[in-house]
Protein backbone atom coordinates (compact mmCIF):
# COMPACT_ATOMS: atom_id res chain seq x y z
CA UNK A 1 0.00 0.00 0.00
CA UNK A 2 2.74 2.46 0.91
CA UNK A 3 4.42 1.86 -2.45
CA UNK A 4 1.14 2.44 -4.34
CA UNK A 5 -0.23 5.48 -2.55
CA UNK A 6 0.81 9.02 -1.79
CA UNK A 7 -0.50 8.53 1.77
CA UNK A 8 0.72 6.34 4.59
CA UNK A 9 -1.67 3.68 5.83
CA UNK A 10 -1.88 1.90 9.13
CA UNK A 11 -3.62 -1.44 9.49
CA UNK A 12 -4.54 -3.29 12.66
CA UNK A 13 -5.74 -6.85 12.09
CA UNK A 14 -7.97 -8.84 14.42
CA UNK A 15 -8.68 -12.52 13.80
CA UNK A 16 -10.72 -15.06 15.73
CA UNK A 17 -8.63 -18.10 14.81
CA UNK A 18 -5.11 -19.04 13.84
CA UNK A 19 -4.86 -18.39 10.10
CA UNK A 20 -2.35 -17.45 7.35
CA UNK A 21 -3.15 -13.72 7.48
CA UNK A 22 -2.32 -13.64 11.19
CA UNK A 23 0.99 -15.40 10.55
CA UNK A 24 1.72 -12.99 7.68
CA UNK A 25 1.07 -9.97 9.89
CA UNK A 26 3.33 -11.25 12.65
CA UNK A 27 6.11 -12.02 10.14
CA UNK A 28 5.84 -8.58 8.51
CA UNK A 29 5.52 -6.37 11.60
CA UNK A 30 1.84 -5.56 11.03
CA UNK A 31 -0.01 -5.23 14.31
CA UNK A 32 -2.39 -8.13 14.80
CA UNK A 33 -4.38 -9.63 17.62
CA UNK A 34 -5.91 -13.08 18.02
CA UNK A 35 -9.19 -13.10 19.98
CA UNK A 36 -10.44 -16.59 20.74
CA UNK A 37 -13.97 -15.87 21.92
CA UNK A 38 -17.04 -17.83 20.74
CA UNK A 39 -19.53 -15.25 22.05
CA UNK A 40 -20.15 -12.54 19.42
CA UNK A 41 -20.94 -9.80 21.93
CA UNK A 42 -17.81 -10.40 24.01
CA UNK A 43 -15.71 -10.69 20.85
CA UNK A 44 -17.09 -7.38 19.55
CA UNK A 45 -16.52 -5.57 22.84
CA UNK A 46 -12.92 -6.81 23.02
CA UNK A 47 -12.33 -5.83 19.39
CA UNK A 48 -13.70 -2.34 20.06
CA UNK A 49 -11.41 -1.94 23.06
CA UNK A 50 -8.39 -2.93 21.00
CA UNK A 51 -9.32 -0.61 18.13
CA UNK A 52 -9.89 2.23 20.61
CA UNK A 53 -6.37 1.84 21.94
CA UNK A 54 -5.07 2.39 18.40
CA UNK A 55 -6.35 5.97 18.29
CA UNK A 56 -8.23 7.27 15.24
CA UNK A 57 -9.51 4.12 13.52
CA UNK A 58 -11.50 5.26 10.50
CA UNK A 59 -13.14 2.05 9.33
CA UNK A 60 -13.37 -1.56 10.46
CA UNK A 61 -13.55 -3.97 7.49
CA UNK A 62 -15.09 -7.42 7.89
CA UNK A 63 -13.90 -10.03 5.42
CA UNK A 64 -15.29 -13.32 6.62
CA UNK A 65 -18.28 -14.84 8.39
CA UNK A 66 -17.86 -13.60 11.97
CA UNK A 67 -20.89 -11.70 13.24
CA UNK A 68 -20.25 -8.55 15.26
CA UNK A 69 -22.56 -6.70 17.61
CA UNK A 70 -23.52 -3.13 18.46
CA UNK A 71 -20.58 -2.47 20.76
CA UNK A 72 -18.39 -2.42 17.66
CA UNK A 73 -20.51 -1.12 14.77
CA UNK A 74 -22.28 1.59 16.80
CA UNK A 75 -18.96 3.15 17.79
CA UNK A 76 -16.77 2.74 14.69
CA UNK A 77 -17.91 2.76 11.07
CA UNK A 78 -17.91 -0.94 10.22
CA UNK A 79 -18.28 -2.29 6.70
CA UNK A 80 -18.65 -5.81 5.40
CA UNK A 81 -17.61 -7.43 2.13
CA UNK A 82 -20.48 -9.87 1.59
CA UNK A 83 -20.00 -12.53 -1.13
CA UNK A 84 -23.19 -11.88 -3.13
CA UNK A 85 -25.03 -9.14 -4.97
CA UNK A 86 -27.26 -8.07 -2.10
CA UNK A 87 -30.14 -8.20 -1.49
CA UNK A 88 -29.75 -11.66 -3.01
CA UNK A 89 -28.31 -14.41 -0.81
CA UNK A 90 -28.03 -12.77 2.58
CA UNK A 91 -26.39 -14.68 5.39
CA UNK A 92 -23.98 -17.59 5.31
CA UNK A 93 -23.05 -19.83 2.35
CA UNK A 94 -24.00 -17.19 -0.21
CA UNK A 95 -21.62 -18.54 -2.86
CA UNK A 96 -22.92 -22.10 -2.51
CA UNK A 97 -26.51 -20.88 -2.73
CA UNK A 98 -25.80 -18.86 -5.89
CA UNK A 99 -24.12 -21.83 -7.59
CA UNK A 100 -26.91 -24.20 -6.51
CA UNK A 101 -29.53 -21.83 -7.95
CA UNK A 102 -27.56 -21.48 -11.19
CA UNK A 103 -27.33 -17.75 -10.54
CA UNK A 104 -25.28 -16.19 -13.38
CA UNK A 105 -23.07 -13.85 -11.36
CA UNK A 106 -20.55 -14.17 -8.58
CA UNK A 107 -20.88 -10.94 -6.67
CA UNK A 108 -19.53 -9.04 -3.70
CA UNK A 109 -21.24 -6.19 -1.88
CA UNK A 110 -19.55 -3.58 0.28
CA UNK A 111 -22.12 -2.42 2.81
CA UNK A 112 -22.36 -0.65 6.14
CA UNK A 113 -22.89 -3.03 9.07
CA UNK A 114 -25.91 -2.43 11.28
CA UNK A 115 -28.20 -4.57 13.43
CA UNK A 116 -29.75 -6.30 10.38
CA UNK A 117 -28.42 -9.37 8.61
CA UNK A 118 -26.55 -7.96 5.58
CA UNK A 119 -29.14 -5.20 5.28
CA UNK A 120 -27.05 -2.08 5.85
CA UNK A 121 -26.53 0.74 3.35
CA UNK A 122 -24.89 -0.57 0.17
CA UNK A 123 -21.79 1.39 -0.82
CA UNK A 124 -20.54 -0.63 -3.80
CA UNK A 125 -20.99 -3.90 -5.68
CA UNK A 126 -18.91 -5.88 -8.11
CA UNK A 127 -19.95 -8.85 -10.25
CA UNK A 128 -18.23 -11.49 -12.35
CA UNK A 129 -19.79 -14.29 -14.36
CA UNK A 130 -19.92 -17.65 -12.60
CA UNK A 131 -17.92 -19.97 -14.83
CA UNK A 132 -18.22 -23.70 -15.43
CA UNK A 133 -14.92 -24.10 -13.58
CA UNK A 134 -16.38 -22.37 -10.51
CA UNK A 135 -19.43 -24.65 -10.61
CA UNK A 136 -17.24 -27.73 -10.85
CA UNK A 137 -14.74 -26.52 -8.26
CA UNK A 138 -16.47 -24.25 -5.70
CA UNK A 139 -13.11 -23.50 -4.07
CA UNK A 140 -12.27 -21.57 -7.24
CA UNK A 141 -15.39 -19.46 -6.72
CA UNK A 142 -14.31 -18.70 -3.15
CA UNK A 143 -10.87 -17.62 -4.38
CA UNK A 144 -12.47 -15.41 -7.02
CA UNK A 145 -14.76 -13.93 -4.36
CA UNK A 146 -11.74 -13.09 -2.23
CA UNK A 147 -10.11 -11.28 -5.16
CA UNK A 148 -13.35 -9.33 -5.61
CA UNK A 149 -13.22 -8.35 -1.94
CA UNK A 150 -9.61 -7.21 -2.26
CA UNK A 151 -10.57 -5.09 -5.26
CA UNK A 152 -13.42 -3.37 -3.42
CA UNK A 153 -11.24 -2.87 -0.34
CA UNK A 154 -8.71 -1.03 -2.51
CA UNK A 155 -11.53 1.06 -3.97
CA UNK A 156 -12.67 1.85 -0.42
CA UNK A 157 -9.16 2.92 0.59
CA UNK A 158 -8.86 4.98 -2.58
CA UNK A 159 -12.09 6.80 -1.70
CA UNK A 160 -11.08 7.30 1.94
CA UNK A 161 -7.82 8.97 0.94
CA UNK A 162 -9.68 12.08 -0.18
CA UNK A 163 -11.87 12.39 2.93
CA UNK A 164 -11.57 13.87 6.38
CA UNK A 165 -11.89 10.69 8.43
CA UNK A 166 -12.37 12.28 11.86
CA UNK A 167 -15.92 13.53 11.16
CA UNK A 168 -17.70 10.69 12.98
CA UNK A 169 -19.06 7.38 11.73
CA UNK A 170 -22.43 8.63 10.41
CA UNK A 171 -20.95 11.55 8.50
CA UNK A 172 -18.11 9.41 7.15
CA UNK A 173 -20.62 6.84 5.86
CA UNK A 174 -22.54 9.63 4.10
CA UNK A 175 -19.36 11.02 2.53
CA UNK A 176 -18.36 7.57 1.31
CA UNK A 177 -21.77 7.04 -0.25
CA UNK A 178 -21.37 10.30 -2.15
CA UNK A 179 -17.88 9.28 -3.23
CA UNK A 180 -19.11 5.99 -4.66
CA UNK A 181 -21.98 7.81 -6.38
CA UNK A 182 -23.59 4.65 -7.81
CA UNK A 183 -24.07 1.58 -5.60
CA UNK A 184 -23.49 -0.87 -8.46
CA UNK A 185 -21.11 -0.38 -11.35
CA UNK A 186 -20.26 -3.08 -13.87
CA UNK A 187 -17.57 -2.94 -15.29
CA UNK A 188 -15.66 -2.21 -12.06
CA UNK A 189 -15.03 1.10 -10.39
CA UNK A 190 -12.13 3.17 -11.57
CA UNK A 191 -9.12 2.56 -9.37
CA UNK A 192 -5.73 4.16 -8.92
CA UNK A 193 -3.44 2.55 -11.52
CA UNK A 194 -0.95 1.27 -8.96
CA UNK A 195 -3.75 -0.44 -7.02
CA UNK A 196 -5.25 -1.81 -10.24
CA UNK A 197 -1.92 -3.40 -11.15
CA UNK A 198 -1.79 -5.18 -7.79
CA UNK A 199 -5.21 -6.74 -8.43
CA UNK A 200 -4.05 -7.86 -11.88
CA UNK A 201 -1.01 -9.46 -10.24
CA UNK A 202 -3.21 -11.40 -7.81
CA UNK A 203 -5.42 -12.52 -10.70
CA UNK A 204 -2.38 -13.79 -12.56
CA UNK A 205 -1.13 -15.75 -9.55
CA UNK A 206 -4.57 -17.34 -9.02
CA UNK A 207 -5.22 -17.86 -12.78
CA UNK A 208 -8.48 -15.89 -12.59
CA UNK A 209 -10.11 -13.08 -14.53
CA UNK A 210 -12.20 -10.91 -12.22
CA UNK A 211 -11.65 -7.49 -13.75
Amino acid sequence: MDECSFQQHQFYVIVDRQCPIYDYCISNDIEAELIIEPDNARFSQRAFELFSHQGDVAVVCLFFSRLVTESLFSNILTVNFHPSLLPHYKGFRAIEQAISDDYPQLGVTLHVVDESIDGGQILAQLATAITAQMKEHPAKAHTASYVQKVYLMLVLIDKLEGLEISVGKEKLAQLLLLKFNQPQVIPPYRLRQAYYEQVLRIQSVENLEII
